[in-house]
């Protein structure tokens, strides 16, 4: 009797099965066909015979992340490089004076150089055959130093006026270096080509009625293109400031962009046939400020006017500002902070297409204050940013990374 029970059981599921294929034949008509699967994407969906058929080399995902606050007092990163040899180099500043922090994939701590004494602030370095060359000001002058990669002074220069250089990069055997230099308690935009012993190659200063400064450039090879801003104009506001040169240092173009109802400060920069720039918004009249990203036109003008083909103003929480974008991938990386209630402040990483669709965001912190101030792509394709985490008054440097995901666990908002 039991066997028997058994049996009837089998066939008797074995029936059930077959109706319930010939239920769903039924009611798709017979019309079934794999291609009709959707990824379950919020971004894009995409057929799943297309996706598996693809060519593409699939994205390999994970690898490791961190958290990292170094227990040193009143240390803020502020710039961050690859050097050589999966080795990073990191900008400190604070008690008045310089430091370069070198770090492996790991975010571990392999060296740390004191680079200057009293009233001397870096604001960006390069990395060249086995030496650092570091951009910033001494006494309120524009300042250039060359240090071994072991922290040996080989040469340094002060210039004799006002200003401050705010970013160097490579030139194959030359250097490009770029700020302000003051005049007549007004700034004006200042860049230059530097040989390895400091000599001047070429400069070039462009003023106007008020203010003008480069932030960031980036070199093409044909021409350079540097962006800023300028308040020269009848209302005295911020706009953004784009200028180019030619490879010898002669000024080509100069134009602003900006709207009447903001001030625009632009801070970073990409050139992929059209120029990208990042930065950051304050409406007149208020005290708060949106991150914004601009795409040029290709050619970035027309009609001798700068034409955007799209200016994206968004807040990332109440209030935000990118401090660095980046081309990676493909698409536009930018880092900055953000904060809805003061002093909340958090980190973020966000990633747009570049057509402006949105693609991925992060907001990264913990119960207390961390700002984001630049990044670099790691080798196993995670992000590694830098600044600091406030915890009342005691503030201390910050490395973050993420996976290559864009993911922190632990440390998501």
């Amino acid at each position: 009797m039991k066997v028997s029970r058994k049996i009837i059981l089998i066939i008797m599921n074995f029936l059930f099965s077959l109706f319930l294929i010939a239920f769903f034949l039924i009611i798709t008509d017979g019309n079934f066909d794999a291609t009709y699967i959707k990824s379950s994407s919020k971004y894009e969906a995409k057929d799943f015979i297309d996706y598996i058929s693809s060519n593409k080399e699939v994205k390999k995902s994970g690898g490791i992340h961190y958290f990292k606050v170094i227990d040193e007092n009143n240390i803020v990163f502020s710039k961050i490089h690859y050097l050589d040899k999966g080795l990073y180099g990191i900008l400190g500043k604070g008690n008045g004076k310089n430091y370069i922090y070198t770090i492996n994939l790991n975010g571990e701590v392999k060296q740390k150089l004191l680079v200057s004494g009293k009233n001397i602030d870096f604001y960006d370095f390069t990395y060249f055959d086995g030496s650092l060359i570091m951009v910033g000001k001494k006494e309120e002058r524009p300042y250039i130093l060359n240090i071994s990669e072991n922290g040996e002074k080989l040469w340094s220069k002060v210039y004799n006026t006002g200003g401050r250089f705010n970013v160097i990069k490579n030139n194959s055997n030359d250097f490009i270096i770029a700020g302000y230099i003051s005049n007549e308690m007004k700034k004006q935009a200042y860049i230059s080509e530097i040989n390895v012993s400091g000599g001047i190659v070429w400069e070039n200063t462009y003023g106007r009625e008020d203010n003008e400064e480069i932030n960031d450039f980036i070199l093409e090879p044909n021409d350079i293109i540097a962006i800023g801003d300028t308040n020269s104009n009848p209302k005295k506001q911020y706009d953004i400031l784009v200028l180019k040169y030619s490879r010898e240092g002669i000024r080509l173009y100069s134009n602003t962009y900006g709207k009447e109802t903001q001030n625009e400060y632009g801070l970073s920069a990409f050139s992929n046939g059209s120029l990208y720039v990042g930065g950051y918004v304050i409406p007149i009249n208020q005290n708060t400020w949106k991150t914004f990203t601009l795409k040029t036109v290709k050619g970035i003008e027309e009609d001798g006017s700068i034409k955007a083909e799209w200016f994206e103003v968004r807040n990332v929480k109440k209030m935000s500002r990118i401090i660095e974008i980046k081309n990676i991938n493909d698409k536009i990386y930018a880092t900055g902070f953000c904060l809805d209630t003061w002093p909340d402040y958090d980190g973020f990483l966000r990633i747009i297409e570049k057509n402006s669709n949105f693609y991925y965001m992060g907001i990264y912190g913990s119960n207390k204050e961390e700002r984001f101030y630049s990044f670099e792509e790691a080798k196993d394709g995670g992000i590694i940013m830098v600044g600091y985490q406030k915890n009342g008054d005691i503030v201390k440097p910050l490395v973050v990374k993420t996976n290559s995901n864009g993911r922190l666990p632990g440390y998501e908002k």
